[in-house]
Order: structure tokens, then C-alpha cells, then sequence
């Protein structure tokens, strides 16, 4: 059994809180990991989780710290409409 894995369990449909949570990739990563850290979508996940699962099994999974959620942004970008500026452009001269 591998230790740990960081992963999305859900999609988002339209909106945060329109998500469509794949219960089947779930259990079988709660199979094959000690411990899943979801990439949440606004913690929306979970109340997807209890009428799947149910609210006992659902607590007792974080309980026992078989799944735990972070929302942090896991990506980096520049978002603009301008060409790279100057600040951005680094000459590393060694």
C-alpha cells in the first residue's frame, strides 16, 4: 500500500458549487493509499461525500486521517494581455 497522494476527486460542472464527485476513483484510491489529500473545490466535496457515504463514515475517514482537504491553488500563471514586461525577463549570467 503506497503512503499518500494529493489528488482532485471532483470536477466543476458550471459554477463551485455544481461539482460531479467520482465516488468510484475515490474508493478505490482509499484502497490503495494510507491517506488521500483531496484538491477541494471549495469544500463542496463534502457535503457530496456524506449522502454518498454517509455523515458517520465521512467523520470517522477524517478522523482518522485517511482523507484531509486543502484548497490551495496548485498552478501558477500570468494572466494578462500584454506581452511579458520587463520584470519578468531575467538574464542569469554566470
Amino acid at each position: 500500500m503506497f503512503n499518500k497522494l494529493v489528488t482532485p476527486i471532483a470536477t466543476q460542472i458550471t459554477t463551485p458549487q455544481n461539482i460531479n464527485v467520482d465516488s468510484g476513483y475515490f474508493l478505490e484510491k482509499l484502497l490503495l493509499f494510507d491517506k488521500i489529500i483531496v484538491e477541494s473545490i471549495r469544500f463542496n466535496e463534502i457535503p457530496k461525500f456524506v449522502r454518498l457515504f454517509g455523515f458517520d463514515s465521512v467523520m470517522n475517514l477524517i478522523k482518522d486521517e485517511s482523507i484531509s482537504f486543502t484548497t490551495e491553488i496548485m498552478g501558477l500563471g500570468n494572466f494578462s494581455n500584454n506581452e511579458l514586461s520587463s520584470k519578468f525577463l531575467y538574464d542569469f549570467n554566470y
